[in-house]
């Protein structure tokens, strides 16, 4: 097999190597002009995610509350969530 003799490794070990790993192996002694060539290819083969024009990321925003004092409100949000009664 091809692949055994470019990787240099034996039967037992390539068998043990998934289409991904052996990939990889691969990919690791290409130099930079044949990776940027792969590059392009691969580009090409994965599909683009699915979702409409113009919307963002599920994650954007999840850290929004509203409200812009949140430095200033630290020590009551503490008290909040973790249910301690402010010292004296």
């Amino acid at each position: 097999m091809r692949v055994r003799r470019l990787l240099g490794i034996g039967w037992g070990r390539l068998a043990l190597m998934t289409a991904r790993d052996r990939l990889h192996a691969l990919v690791d002694q290409l130099d930079d002009a044949a990776a940027e060539q792969l590059l392009a290819t691969a580009v090409g083969m994965v599909p683009m995610p699915r979702s409409a024009p113009g919307q963002l990321p599920a994650f954007v925003g999840a850290f929004a509350s509203g409200r812009t004092d949140v430095s200033e409100r630290a020590e009551e949000i503490l008290r909040d969530e973790l249910g301690s009664t402010p010292d004296p």
